[in-house]
């Protein structure tokens, strides 16, 4: 059996129609009947899709058909409770806390703070420097290549 078997058994006992379970799965309806069509295969997202509309279906089998189709839920009843008794406190004793520490904390200075205005001014005064060492570059000549392998040069005027 493919994913998309399972996908149209999860649709049939869910007694959906094709539009209905689209819009369960906030899918569309093109989307999934693509899927039905094997013309697309099942991407993450709709497996996504039907594990939030459907928590209570097996991802493993849904992905790969190995175990069931639901999750098995262990029922109330099942579950035995175990007296208190049989829990034995087995942790050594803890030491108080106030001998952990016996020294006082140590001070530690602060850092300087640094102002945002002085940070400031020196990257203005570093991106001067950037300018003012910059050559001026003038344009010498442009070039126009045409399609049919002729150019033209366009030289500024000198004034």
């Amino acid at each position: 059996m493919e994913m998309k078997d399972r996908i149209r058994q999860i649709m049939d006992d869910a007694k959906m129609s094709q539009q209905d379970f689209a819009a369960k799965l906030e899918i569309s309806a093109a989307s999934l009947s693509s899927i039905f069509t094997g013309r697309t295969r099942p991407t993450n997202n709709h497996v996504q899709a039907i594990h939030k509309a459907f928590p209570e279906i097996n991802i493993n089998w849904l992905l790969f058909g190995e175990g069931d189709s639901n999750l098995s839920i262990v029922p109330a009843q099942a579950v035995t409770e175990i007296p208190e008794q049989s829990f034995v406190n087995t942790s050594s004793p803890q030491p108080e806390l106030g001998l952990l520490f016996s020294e006082p904390p140590v001070e530690q200075p602060l850092p300087q703070e640094r102002s945002l205005y002085a940070t400031r001014s020196k990257i203005e005064q570093n991106r001067e420097v950037n300018i003012i060492d910059k050559r001026i570059r003038k344009v010498r000549e442009i070039r126009v290549f045409y399609d049919d392998g002729t150019y033209e040069t366009f030289t500024p005027s000198s004034k």
